[in-house]
Formats: C-alpha cells, sequence, structure tokens
C-alpha cells in the first residue's frame, strides 16, 4: 500500500486516517526550525490537501478540524 496527494483523499482511501496523517505531518512541519521548512508553495499543496481531506471525512458535526481560509482567497 502506498500513499500519496493523489490517492490519500480517494473515495476508496480511510478518510479518518487521511486527515490524522496530513495533521501529524503539517505539525511536523510547523514545529521545525524556520530554516528547515518546506517552501511555502509545498506548504500551501499540503495544506490545501489537509482541507479535501477533511472536507471528505463524514459529516460528524459542524465543526471543522482545521481553519478555514476561504475567507482570504
Amino acid at each position: 500500500m502506498g500513499l500519496a496527494n493523489t490517492n490519500i483523499v480517494s473515495p476508496q482511501s480511510d478518510s479518518r486516517l487521511a486527515l490524522q496523517l496530513l495533521l501529524a505531518r503539517t505539525e511536523v512541519q510547523l514545529s521545525v526550525r524556520s530554516n528547515h521548512r518546506e517552501l511555502s508553495p509545498e506548504f500551501q499543496s499540503d495544506w490545501d490537501l489537509l482541507q479535501r481531506a477533511e472536507d471528505a471525512m463524514p459529516a460528524a458535526g459542524t465543526d471543522s478540524v482545521i481553519a478555514s481560509r476561504a475567507g482570504h482567497r
């Protein structure tokens, strides 16, 4: 089994596991020293993927796990 940005949020993927993996990746990216962080375009791509993963989660409530940037686009 392999995960990639092209299949992690696919309908056949476990949406809860995908969201947990992407949240963990984002936490690591934000916790490293700034000179070791990924460049902004790569982080933006990961952030967009994280939002897609959250959107793929079954609706259990109205609260978002991540902050929405919809108003800032």
